[in-house]
This record gives structure tokens, C-alpha cells and sequence, in this order.
């Protein structure tokens, strides 16, 4: 109706003319009532088209929040909490990247405390430890002459290092094997034998040190012979009166100290192999002793044996 030439066009045209016109004067105030109606009409249609373009608009916008609402939903685990979740995790994110510098002094702070912490428990740790020092050297050397090795010295290097998860000590075990010897690293200044007896000697000292039951010695008198393996021997058999003890050897000097004894074997087929433990009686210890010692088991070598383990237990 507002349009050009429209019809309140037309009748604010009527509505002119009859003003100036003496035929139409008559109608001048029915057109101009009837304009001011048009008019009226005109703004309350205008006003309902306006209201409903309003209301699809919103439907629109309702229907696209809706859809995003369920994509968020399927992305941040389908569930308002997840969802919130989500919502609060990102934006404790972008909170920290709007204000990382504080975030940055903040962790920094928190670096220096931690460090601190630790170095106030490094020390400590670093005072007990070479507070035991001297007693595990002590320990150890009395081991060592029960085991032969009369010139042996041991000592325990302590430097600082890079604080790690274990502390800021660097600790190295010394030895000197021979009088007049410098001490150097226990991995490079003993032979097989004297190796074997001084981790024996470590290992008796460290474990007893624990607070186990049991004790296990696989093959530790690798290289060693004669009086030396009596006297590990004899160092394990002392040690069994404390603890249990489980010691796999090849020399019948140290097997004929046990109480009770077994027999590993294996036999193998095409496909697989088989271990076999088999515990043995007396007669039968005897005879593996014999033959561990001279190859068989003769008659003079099971009356050693028998007589070797008479002197032992009695």
C-alpha cells in the first residue's frame, strides 16, 4: 500500500486536490480520513509482517544452535558434564595463554621451590650415606679375610653429580688387591677369583643389610679352587645359620658345605629340552660330590667325599 502510486498514494493525491478543488471540497475531510486510516492499516500490517519475519528468523537461529549444540556434544563426550568439562578445560587454556608471562613466573617459582626441596633432601641423604662409610668398609674387609684375600682393601668414593631420582652422589666401590697397590674401580683391578670373593663379601654385607630370609648364589665362586672355595664354602654354611641360602655351583668344595642338595640336569629331543631337579638322599649327594671332583664316582673319590663331609657335619 506504501508503495509508489500506490493507494495512499492515490488518496493523499484525492485528498490535495479536493482542498483545492471547489467540486471536490466536500470530500477534502472523507479523503483525509479515509488517508490517516489507510495509513493506520498500513503501519499495523507492516508491524504483523515484520513480527513474523522476526519469529523465522529465530526459528532459524534456534534449529542452527540446536544443530551445534549436538555437534559439541558428540565431540566433547556426549554428555552436558563432559561437555562443560571440556568448555572449562579450554578456557583454563586460553586463560593461561592470555596471561602465560604469569604462568611462566608462577612455574618458575614452583621449579625453584621443588629444587630446593630436593637439594634439602639430597644432602641429608648425601650425610647418611657417608655416615655408613666407614662401617660397610669395616664389614667388608672382615669378609674378605675369611675369604683370602689378606692384602685386600676397599674403599667407598663418594663425588657429587647431576641431581638425578637417586640423589646427588656418584659412588664408586675402590680396591686394592695387592700391598702397594693404588686403589682403582672393583671392575678393573681384580682377576676372576679375587671378583668372586669380594662380590660374595658385598653381597653377604648389603643383603644382610635388608632384612631378607633367603639368600641366593648363583655360580659367585666362578674361578676360584681348592682352599678359596672352602672358605666360600664356609662363609655360606655360616651364613645359612641365619639365613636361608640357595647356591648353585660346579665345585664340590662349596656343595659339600649345603644340608640339603639337588640335582639339575637337562636332556634334550629333536623339538624341546627338559630340566629336570632332582632332590637327592645322602648316597646319592656322595656320588655327585665324587664325580664333580674327579669325574666319577670311584671308590677312592666317595671315601674323600664321605670323609670330607664327616669333618663338615659331623
Amino acid at each position: 500500500m506504501d508503495k509508489e502510486n500506490g493507494a495512499l498514494d492515490s488518496l493523499y493525491t484525492l485528498y490535495k486536490q479536493a482542498s483545492k478543488s471547489s467540486i471536490l471540497n466536500a470530500y477534502e475531510e472523507t479523503f483525509k480520513n479515509l488517508y490517516y486510516s489507510l495509513q493506520s492499516v498500513d503501519e499495523e500490517l507492516k508491524h504483523i509482517r515484520d513480527t513474523h519475519s522476526n519469529d523465522a528468523l529465530d526459528l532459524d537461529s534456534l534449529q542452527n544452535r540446536q544443530y551445534l549444540i549436538k555437534k559439541l556434544y558428540r565431540k566433547y563426550g556426549g554428555s552436558y558434564m563432559s561437555l562443560m568439562e571440556s568448555k572449562k578445560n579450554i578456557m583454563d587454556k586460553i586463560d593461561r595463554i592470555i596471561h602465560r608471562q604469569d604462568v611462566f613466573d608462577k612455574l618458575e617459582k614452583e621449579k625453584e621451590e621443588s629444587f630446593a626441596a630436593y637439594m634439602k633432601l639430597a644432602n641429608e641423604l648425601s650425610v647418611k650415606r657417608k655416615a655408613v662409610f666407614s662401617l660397610l668398609e669395616s664389614k667388608v674387609m672382615e669378609h674378605c679375610k675369611d675369604l683370602m684375600l689378606e692384602n685386600a682393601r676397599f674403599k667407598i668414593s663418594c663425588t657429587e653429580k647431576k641431581p638425578s631420582s637417586n640423589g646427588i652422589d656418584e659412588i664408586e666401590f675402590l680396591v686394592s688387591m695387592n700391598p702397594g697397590q693404588d686403589f682403582s674401580s672393583l671392575s678393573v683391578s681384580a682377576s676372576g677369583g679375587e671378583l668372586s670373593r669380594l662380590m660374595l663379601a658385598l653381597k653377604v654385607v648389603f643383603q644382610a643389610s635388608n632384612g631378607i630370609e633367603t639368600i641366593i648364589f648363583d655360580e659367585i665362586d666362578t674361578g676360584v679352587s681348592g682352599k678359596v672355595a672352602l672358605a666360600m664354602g664356609a662363609k655360606m654354611k655360616a651364613l645359612s645359620n641365619k639365613y636361608q641360602v640357595l647356591c648353585i655351583t660346579h665345585l664340590a668344595s662349596v656343595a659339600v658345605m649345603a644340608n640339603t642338595h639337588y640335582l639339575v640336569s637337562k636332556k634334550s629331543t629333536f623339538n624341546e629340552t627338559i630340566t629336570r631337579v632332582q632332590k637327592l638322599d645322602h648316597d646319592q649327594t656322595i656320588q655327585e660330590l665324587a664325580v664333580m671332583t674327579s669325574g666319577e664316582a670311584s671308590v677312592k673319590a666317595k671315601e674323600s667325599m664321605q670323609d670330607l663331609w664327616v669333618k663338615i657335619h659331623g
